[in-house]
């Protein structure tokens, strides 16, 4: 698979476009970084917000960072200043991305990285383990990968696969310590389930507005209490988020 590199040299028509692109991104990625529960997977986020901000939060300073799927990049302002350079890699040039390539096929120097972030990437992948091989190659030694994908989830666009923990586990063999955890417990992954499958085909505007004042929020505050009652339950969980060191 082949990759470029864009420079600012576009036209005015290519770079309105651009612009267009990046601000559609940053109002996604602002939802994901702070959801509300008016959103069918609201719940997701919120949970696996609170997981990566710990670990990223004990990050050190003027590190060397690669968004692999980077086209959203939520995570990012978790980083700030700590981030010496920070690149986004996706198969497609829009939204923040810096580089075209496959995460199968990272362009991109041996043990040049301290950090590597995989947010809801490797479900669409097509070779799991070459991509997984690919992220523990560019690392350093020590370096870190942070990864999140889905598990028990309702068939979404283009998606490939699922993970399961012991799953992710395999595939991350090769680091030297993995980490996982559960993005929310069993309550929020059969309710966020429920909502997705009852309102994620709705076109109409004036019935998502409505869903999104009413029936949305009240399953996604439903999957909490259900969560406060079974904590221990995570066999429902939605999806997990992986750290894993070289």
């Amino acid at each position: 698979m082949g990759y470029t590199y864009y420079n600012q040299r576009t036209s005015e028509s290519d770079a309105g476009r651009l612009r267009r692109k990046v601000a559609g991104a940053e109002r996604i990625a602002a939802f994901r970084l702070d959801p509300s529960l008016n959103d069918v997977d609201s719940l997701i986020y919120s949970h696996r917000r609170s997981v990566l901000e710990g670990w990223l939060n004990d990050l050190p300073t003027g590190i060397n960072v690669l968004d692999v799927g980077g086209r959203i990049q939520p995570y990012r302002s978790l980083i700030g200043s700590k981030a010496r350079t920070y690149f986004g890699l996706d198969l497609q040039f829009e939204g923040t991305v810096d580089v075209v390539a496959s995460a199968e096929h990272i362009p991109i120097r041996t043990e040049s990285l301290d950090l590597v972030l995989c947010n809801d990437v490797l479900q669409y992948v097509f070779d799991p383990p070459a991509a997984m091989r690919e992220m523990h190659r560019v690392l350093k030694p020590g370096g870190q990968l942070i990864l999140s994908t889905r598990g028990q989830y309702p068939e979404h666009h283009d998606e490939l696969w699922r993970f399961l923990p012991d799953g992710l586990r395999h595939l991350a063999q090769a680091f030297a310590r993995v980490e996982i955890e559960s993005e929310g417990r069993s309550g929020s992954g059969v309710m966020t389930a429920l909502n997705v499958l009852m309102h994620r085909n709705i076109r109409s505007p004036a019935w998502l507005r409505i869903t999104a004042r009413t029936s949305i929020p009240f399953i996604n505050a439903l999957g909490l209490i259900i969560d406060r009652m079974t904590p221990k339950d995570v066999r429902f969980t939605c999806g997990h988020s992986l750290r894993a060191f070289k």
